[in-house]
């Protein structure tokens, strides 16, 4: 339908609210501690492969028990997800494995990915 808002519809008629609650000064470390978990991992890779996930320092969104972060500048991704370390292009099929956690975390050595040349098929 091509409804049209009118005079009498306020501007916030059609914006959804949603309840909030103040979280403990516990809670908030809790959440902060959570978010930055792994963001030595994801430095680590951004600053050994430069000039592939630029621009560095994004922010590491949280899905489910997994970590993502998004680099908008290079098309790519890194995710850690069930204990192991992928880097994704845009638009590609398939992860590549960069190493488990563990031995990241414990500084094995890893290969950064191959430029993506081309993502799509003809």
């Amino acid at each position: 339908s091509s409804r049209k808002r009118g005079a009498d519809v306020p501007a916030y008629a059609y914006m959804m609210f949603c309840e909030t609650t103040r979280l403990s000064f516990s809670e908030t470390a809790a959440a902060v501690a959570r978010a930055e978990a792994f963001d030595t991992i994801f430095e680590r890779i951004e600053q050994a492969c430069a000039g592939t996930f630029e621009p560095r320092h994004q922010q590491t969104v949280i899905n489910g028990d997994g970590r993502i972060r998004a680099y908008f500048n290079t098309n790519n991704q890194i995710m850690i997800e069930a204990g192991a370390v992928y880097s994704r292009a845009f638009r590609t099929i398939s992860p590549v494995l960069l190493g488990t956690l563990d031995d990241l975390l414990r500084g094995e050595s890893f290969q950064c990915p191959s430029p993506v040349i081309r993502r799509y098929l003809e």
